[in-house]
């Protein structure tokens, strides 16, 4: 293939070939050759994106690099059989996907040279390709890999059966003439590992050629196979080996006269020292013995654990240079040990009053042991290490309910925690502070801990003083935003006990605070929780934070749609002015608001069913119908959305739209997609589905919130029967289909027409709608047979929408065309 068609089309005829190729081997194997090297002599580096099939329902999708490589696996996969029917070609096609391989290596490209040796009258060649590191993986999922492995096997296969020895010398033969690569000579070696006395002798040239001796990728493999080919060689031949051994010295450079001795001394001592031929290898060998022993022939590269299990505190201590031995670093760790199995038991759960005050002498200790340690000799990162241990259980012993403030308890974790509040730990950096607001992470550190821990005393009037308030205030504006991030998270703790304190510095994080992700903390906990009691508060401190544009990264973004949340259910629930109409301007104009959009999409399934139809529930009633007035906007103005965007364009097809229009458009349709996919949910279409989830506990909607679900869903279920996407078509029929004994004849009316507007969209032609189809038209057949008998307009939808599917050439329905006639029987 030209290179040009390879780089345009490549990752669309690459899996094609692949495919194919398999049925090629014998019948051309010269063409399966070529494809192997033109599929490796190109690296599709292209992400865009892919279709993985036809489907649209549930459609899957990769990119140009993903299906290439895809393409190269499987080439990767039928290689065995390639090299099995024809060797000669296979060779070939596997010396090409190494080079590729090699040349994509910077490290390993064409700087070295070949060397040439005589391999039984040829000329065999070897050239140097740091294989000796990327071969010696044991991940083999890689085709290069994997075809260096099948290449192996079928040499050590062919050399086990005699009778296919003539497999065995054509595979010889082809490595001798095209090869020069030593990643294939290592394989040659191995194979002859596995069988020295046939294959090995095959091979003996390999033990006396230099050029293989001394190359750092095969030098070693060369000594083990020495190891065990040698007793199996003739005289002359052994004599050939020791003497290219023992030339080695002479023919490297002089200032690699170190080097040469080495690999000299560690190939001779391979040699079986009773089997020896020559007195110089004699010789040379009792010098060894003399200094110890030839040096051990080691693999110039290996991968070595050296350690294995838990990374500890203890080991990190180790690294950073804390003698933990002493006996004053070992105290303070042995003390902290059984508070740090407290806390790690007590992550997310509250400990009880019995638990905690078995720890508190224990703390005591610890906190005794710490202070003594700097004038004891303790290391200053082993004191700082049994202190956040401390910290950490006073914080997490805050949170037991039944604590008393004038307990020895309650006044040891409140000590703690407001000596942990004033500690230098954690301190931070800007780039911390950057990053924060797109990752917010943090370690466990003393004033991170109390600030947690302080708000949850806060939450008991024992614990409150002006001591403990003051810390909490100063705490809300630390410089480090872990720790403020804390106060916003747990601020609600002071509903009962400071509520003058806790709207002060709740309104401060919102106004003030420039952490996006300490902002999104208070939005999440504390604006959602007060919603209830004080929805115009609440609304306020919304619009406050959504007007703001100094905050930064992606919790701001997650901050936004939060508000857009908080807004949606005052709408609903409370049909405040200001929250109404900016959401109502979010769903008229999905155009400008396609996030905001979908955020409200997402908060409408459990809204669009509830309350009970007798008796009425008035708010619920609202709430419901507003979401229903919600979607049907939604879905009006993202029509026109599309129809602007294709009005904008008329004339350019749209694999010609920009990047962003392409992406616009898909989340236009996705967002109609998502109201159709939340109303098959709210329907309890779904129900039937979920007994095997985590949903099964759920209630299911009764038989006449679905009949008002009907009701109140009919123009929003016609809006969207104008869309042809397959994906929407398939939804309302999923939807309607779970309602058809409300009103078979309406809704059976109604999918049809869905059906057939979805054929502009190709719906027909997915094996999803075909089934589903088929299954309703049986159903109409078995359940309600009489609707057809009494409903000329039933019978004449039902062939329409049949012969959709008849016309897509799909068997099933071509069938129940033949079972029409069941009907007057």
């Amino acid at each position: 293939m030209p290179e040009q068609s390879i780089r345009d089309y490549g990752y669309l005829d690459m899996p094609i070939l692949a495919h194919e190729v398999g049925r090629l081997v014998i019948i051309a194997p010269a063409l399966v050759r070529d494809v192997y090297i033109a599929a490796f002599g190109f690296d599709e580096e292209g992400t865009e994106q892919t279709s993985m099939g036809p489907g649209r329902i549930m459609p899957l999708t990769s990119n140009r690099r993903q299906d290439y490589s895809m393409a190269q696996w499987q080439l990767g996969e039928i290689f065995p059989s390639f090299l099995k029917h024809s060797p000669e070609q296979a060779v070939q096609a596997l010396v090409a996907v190494v080079a590729s391989e090699v040349e994509s290596r910077p490290s390993a490209g064409t700087q070295y040279p070949e060397e040439a040796f005589d391999f039984f009258g040829s000329e065999a060649r070897v050239r140097y390709d740091l294989s000796h590191i990327w071969d010696t993986t044991q991940y083999r999922q890689d085709a290069h890999l994997v075809m260096l492995d099948a290449f192996e096997a079928e040499i050590v296969r062919v050399g086990k059966e005699g009778n296919l020895g003539t497999s065995f010398d054509r595979i010889l033969s082809a490595v001798v003439k095209w090869n020069a690569f030593a990643a294939v000579w290592r394989h040659m070696l191995s194979a002859g590992i596995v069988n020295s006395m046939v294959i090995g002798k095959k091979l003996s040239p390999l033990c006396w050629s230099l050029p293989i001796l001394i190359c750092h990728d095969t030098s070693q493999l060369a000594g083990e196979f020495i190891k065990v080919v040698y007793c199996e060689l003739d005289e002359s031949s052994r004599k050939r080996i020791e003497n290219a051994i023992l030339a080695i010295a002479t023919i490297m450079r002089q200032d690699d006269a170190d080097v040469a001795s080495h690999i000299r001394d560690r190939l001779i001592g391979c040699i079986p020292k009773d089997a020896v031929v020559t007195e110089e290898a004699k010789r040379v060998l009792g010098d060894l013995a003399d200094k110890g022993g030839a040096p051990k022939n080691h693999p110039p590269y290996q991968i070595r654990q050296t350690f294995g299990g838990r990374y500890t505190e203890e080991h990190f201590l180790a690294d950073q240079g804390v003698p933990i031995q002493d006996s004053s670093n070992r105290r303070i760790r042995e003390s902290a040990e059984p508070l740090q199995k407290f806390n790690a038991e007590h992550l997310n759960k509250s400990p009880t009053l019995t638990d905690t005050e078995k720890l508190v002498a224990q703390a005591q200790h610890l906190y005794d042991v710490v202070l003594a340690g700097v004038s004891s000799g303790a290391h200053q990162q082993q004191i700082d290490s049994g202190w956040s241990h401390l910290v950490s259980f006073c914080a997490c012993a805050a949170k037991c309910e039944q604590i008393e403030a004038d307990t020895e308890a309650g006044r040891l974790v409140k000590k703690i925690l407001l000596e942990g509040a004033k500690d230098n730990s954690p301190t931070t950096t800007q780039h911390w502070i950057d990053q924060f607001d797109d990752h917010p992470s943090w370690s466990p550190a003393p004033r991170i801990d109390a600030a947690a821990g302080l708000l949850y005393l806060a939450h008991r009037p024992a614990f409150v003083d002006q001591k403990v308030l003051s810390t909490i205030e100063s705490l809300s504006v630390d410089g480090v935003p872990a720790v403020r991030l804390q106060i916003a998270d747990y601020l609600g703790m002071l509903t009962r006990t400071s509520p003058e304190l806790m709207n002060r510095l709740l309104t401060n994080i919102l106004t003030k605070d420039l952490s996006s992700s300490v902002v999104f903390g208070a939005l999440h906990h504390q604006l959602w929780r007060l919603m209830p009691q004080q929805p115009e508060e609440v609304e306020a401190f919304t619009f406050t934070v959504l007007g703001r544009n100094d905050l930064k990264g992606k919790s701001a973004v997650d901050g936004r749609l939060y508000c857009v949340s908080i807004l949606l259910n005052l709408h609903l629930w409370k049909g405040l002015p200001k929250s109404s109409a900016k959401v109502q301007e979010i769903c008229s104009e999905v155009g400008l608001h396609l996030y905001e959009a979908a955020r409200i999409v997402s908060g409408l399934r459990e809204v669009l069913v509830v309350g009970s139809v007798e008796p009425s529930e008035p708010t619920c009633e609202a709430a419901r119908l507003r979401a229903f007035r919600l979607l049907e906007s939604i879905v009006g103005s993202a029509q026109q959305a599309f129809v602007e965007l294709q009005e904008s364009h008329k004339g350019t097809a749209s694999s010609e739209f920009t990047q962003d229009e392409k992406e616009r458009a898909r989340r236009i349709v996705q967002l109609m997609d998502s109201v159709a996919s939340q109303l098959f949910l709210a329907s309890g279409a779904f129900d039937g589905k979920k007994a095997n989830t985590a949903d099964a506990n759920s209630q299911p909607i009764s038989l006449d919130q679905k009949r008002r679900f009907l009701k109140e869903a009919g123009k929003l279920l016609d809006l969207l029967t104008r869309e042809p996407h397959p994906s929407i078509v398939h939804h309302l029929i999923q939807t309607l289909e779970s309602l058809i004994g409300l009103n078979p004849r309406g809704v059976f009316l109604h999918i049809v027409s869905i059906a057939k507007s979805g054929k502009s969209g190709g719906y027909q032609y997915e094996s999803l709608a075909v089934t589903l189809v088929v299954g309703i038209v049986n159903r109409i057949f078995a359940d309600f047979r009489p609707v057809l008998l009494e409903n000329q307009d039933v019978r004449i939808a039902m062939v329409e929408m049949l012969d959709l599917f008849v016309e897509a050439g799909w068997t099933q329905a071509i069938q129940l065309t033949y079972r029409l006639d069941e009907v007057f029987r």
